[in-house]
């Protein structure tokens, strides 16, 4: 894009992050394909704050999409899905 748009998006970015940053909440950017940044995002949570533990102890990392229907979409739904399976390594369950 130019770099009219790409300051756009900086821009609206940064304030997205401000409000959620107000409401108590956050914003994480990645860069790269959904299922290799979808498994670094889910795997540093495990590691830094070891996600959220129920009564039986285990680690659980919640990620929500929105449902895909086109075969590109849902390509990349499955290779997420197969992704987070395999980095969830450290005691996390992925479902």
């Amino acid at each position: 894009c130019g770099p009219r748009r790409a300051q756009f998006v900086i821009e609206a970015v940064k304030d997205l992050r401000e409000t959620l940053h107000k409401r108590g909440s956050g914003l994480v950017v990645g860069v790269g394909s959904p299922e290799d940044v979808l498994a670094r995002i889910a795997t540093a949570a495990i590691g830094t704050n070891g996600g959220n533990t129920d009564n039986d102890g285990g680690i659980h990392v919640r990620i929500v999409c929105q449902e895909e229907v086109c075969s590109e979409e849902l390509a990349t739904e499955k290779a997420v899905r197969s992704s987070l399976s395999r980095s969830m390594t450290k005691g996390g369950t992925f479902q």
